[in-house]
């Protein structure tokens, strides 16, 4: 299980990551990531993931 928020604050609340964090953006690159296929990384990334909670409570 992978745990996401949309802040670092929230994400160390819940012991897991920003969302950007876990799909690979860079912090205020101005560049949107291109995802293609066979994109290794992410692949295996999302791999062993069953799981995925996204906190929005402690917005």
């Amino acid at each position: 299980m992978r745990k996401l928020a949309h802040t670092g604050i929230a994400a160390a609340e819940i012991d897991g990551m920003t969302i950007h964090s876990f799909l690979g953006e860079q912090r205020n690159s101005g560049k949107p990531r291109i995802i293609k296929p066979g994109d290794s990384k992410l692949e295996k990334e999302w791999r062993p993931v069953e799981y995925l909670l996204i906190d929005e409570m402690s917005m």
